[in-house]
C-alpha cells in the first residue's frame, strides 16, 4: 500500500478529494468539526501519513476560506500526533 505524502499535503489528489467530500457533507450553516473531518478524511484515505494536527490545519484553512465557523473539537481520536 502506498503512503499519501507530498511536499504540500493539501495538494495530494486523494487528500483533496477526501477534504472536498467532507465539505459536501457539512450543512450550509456549519460549523466545521475538525474531529469529524479528520475521521471522514482518514476513512477515505487510510494510508495518509499526515499527523492529525496537520489535517486539522488543512480543514480549518479550507473552512475559513469558504466562510464556515470552525469547531476545534479534537483531532480525530486515533492517537496520531
Amino acid at each position: 500500500m502506498t503512503r499519501t505524502q507530498t511536499t504540500d499535503p493539501a495538494q495530494s489528489t486523494a487528500l483533496q478529494r477526501a477534504v472536498q467530500s467532507y465539505f459536501r457533507s457539512v450543512p450550509g450553516s456549519g460549523p466545521v468539526s475538525t474531529a469529524e473531518a479528520i475521521r471522514s478524511i482518514r476513512a477515505e484515505v487510510p494510508d495518509c501519513d499526515l499527523a492529525n494536527g496537520d489535517l486539522a490545519d488543512i480543514v480549518a484553512r479550507r473552512a475559513i476560506w469558504h466562510g464556515y465557523d470552525v469547531s476545534f473539537d479534537g483531532e480525530g481520536g486515533d492517537g496520531r500526533a
